[in-house]
């Protein structure tokens, strides 16, 4: 070989070797040579976490038509974690698809952005067929606890049929009298040990007939207050849910102009009674008294001028008739101011006080204002909210008109799609009335709308992906039946559904492994 021929081959080697080193130094770090544009890109990734675990994930490119401009891959997320990467992927869309057995796929088109890793990570696939079983068929309301371990089923006897589905309440008006058997009953259902007792029934309160208002849990949710209409009076009683034989006993020392009544978290033998003042007929103006359920007997007042409360913890919020929202302990000794500027207290409107951990809020009717604690002022957050949620993070809030359901983010969230604190967002809308709203995930809703059961993601990126959940109900006695006139209720800490439909109470089985 010449001189000359060697140089050349010497040229080409050195040329290729610089070409690969490069090629290799550009390749670690992120670098890729796009055959179609001719140009150098640097690819993205997706990340995705599901459940249940262990599920099918494909993506496939997409052109902007959103028809297929290459091969899907298919990956499984991981046993252990739930989670997925896909790596080295073009700067384009995709088309997302993660599915498994028995699951309602979820599906989303999402882009890869250069040196972006685009994130799913909160992503839940619903059962196809939620299996619910009946635990009452007579029902006509439901009452949980606040620890959700126990419900308090108010159950109606039905008249002779021949299918349960068709029985309706038997009418009874208050003076009818009548066998002791008729009207309704209240019995405590515990779903983790799948036991329903008997509590008491209407003749227990009267004989005459007595209509059941409202149930009010202690905190620790072994102890209720019963509210009944009897004769056109309103009576308390109070009933300990860990005694047995019931003992059920009329709160006589309470009158009827009270209107709200709240155990007292650190000593539940007292209680604190909200009620209108006898110096204002009509108004808006009330009292709040402390009752002692040993004594049997009612304080005089605490403070007066108050328009709304609620307890939180070991605190009770109110809102008086100067419009300041005031902060005390159950003894009201010591109040603190919560915001600077006074709110416009209307005299013929309602209001009502609400808080959930550090956040707290007033309705104004229906209008909806939340308290910026740094500023000591409301801020308005919709002038129609009729159903309003906090998520288990503390994090957000959902809303609805009865129509439309949207989401505001009351801190910056990082995960993908990032949100600012304040921002809102629209998640659906419907023709029919929105009923129940809870928050099924910190990530997820599920709702119910002319008698159909929706669960919602709020991940707003491309479509919100909604699924109907159609259950497999089942009555006592084995057969299935349609879902109509729905109530629902969901258990965060259970992870189970809880329906009234046509007076029968049902609970599912458990939708989030």
């Amino acid at each position: 070989m010449t001189k000359k021929r060697r140089n050349i081959v010497f040229g080409i080697i050195a040329v290729l070797f610089v070409l690969t080193t490069v090629g290799a130094v550009f390749y670690s770090l992120g670098w890729r040579f796009d055959l179609e544009t001719k140009k150098p890109i640097q690819p993205g990734m997706f990340y995705f976490k599901a459940l249940p675990k262990n599920c099918e994930a494909t993506i496939t490119p997409i052109d902007n038509s959103g028809n297929a401009k290459g091969n899907a891959i298919i990956k499984k997320t991981d046993f252990f974690s739930g989670s997925v990467i896909f790596e080295n992927l073009k700067p384009q869309k995709y088309k997302i698809q993660i599915k498994k057995d028995g699951y309602i796929s979820w599906e989303k088109i999402l882009e890869i952005k250069e040196k972006e890793a685009t994130e799913a990570k909160n992503i839940y696939l619903i059962p196809q067929d939620p299996i619910f079983t009946a635990v009452s068929q007579n029902t006509e309301n439901f009452y949980f606890s606040p620890d959700n371990k126990k419900i308090i089923i108010k159950e109606i006897n039905t008249a002779p049929s021949d299918g349960w589905q068709a029985s309706r309440p038997v009418p009874r008006s208050f003076g009818e009298g009548g066998s002791l058997d008729e009207g309704w009953a209240l019995k405590l259902f515990e779903p983790e040990k799948n036991i329903k007792s008997f509590l008491i029934k209407e003749a227990d309160i009267s004989k005459s007939g007595a209509e059941l208002k409202e149930i009010i849990f202690s905190p620790d949710s072994k102890k209720i207050i019963i509210k009944a209409i009897t004769r056109e009076n309103i009576e308390y009683y109070f009933l300990d849910l860990d005694k047995s034989p019931n003992n059920l006993t009329l709160l006589d020392f309470i009158d009827s102009s009270a209107s709200e009544i709240y155990f007292i978290p650190e000593n539940l033998q007292k209680l604190l009674v909200l009620s209108s003042s006898p110096e204002e007929s009509g108004g808006n103006k009330k009292i709040i008294s402390r009752a002692d359920l040993t004594e049997k007997k009612l304080s005089p007042p605490l403070i007066k001028n108050i328009i709304a409360c609620q307890p939180s913890k070991s605190n009770i919020y109110c809102m008086d008739s100067q419009g300041f929202l005031i902060k005390s302990d159950f003894s009201f000794e010591q109040i603190d101011k919560m915001n600077l500027i006074p709110y416009p207290v209307e005299e013929n409107k309602k209001y009502a006080v609400f808080t959930y951990s550090s956040k707290i809020g007033i309705w104004e009717e229906n209008s909806l204002y939340l308290l910026d604690q740094k500023t000591g002022i409301f801020q308005k957050i919709s002038d129609s909210a009729e159903n309003v949620e906090f998520s288990p993070d503390n994090k957000k809030l959902v809303f609805s008109d009865g129509y439309e359901i949207k989401i505001l983010f009351l801190e910056k969230t990082d995960d993908r799609p990032e949100r600012k604190a304040g921002e809102q967002i629209f998640i659906t809308r419907y023709s029919s009335k929105i009923k129940n709203i809870f928050w099924y995930t910190d990530h997820y809703l599920i709702f119910n709308s002319r008698d159909k059961i929706k669960i919602a993601e709020i991940d707003d990126r491309d479509k919100i992906n909604i699924t109907e959940l159609s259950p497999d109900i089942s009555s006592v006695n084995g057969e299935l039946v349609e879902s109509k006139s729905l109530e629902i209720f969901w258990s965060q800490s259970q992870k189970k559904l809880f329906l009234l439909s046509e007076n029968a109470f049902y609970i599912s089985e458990k939708l989030i492994p």
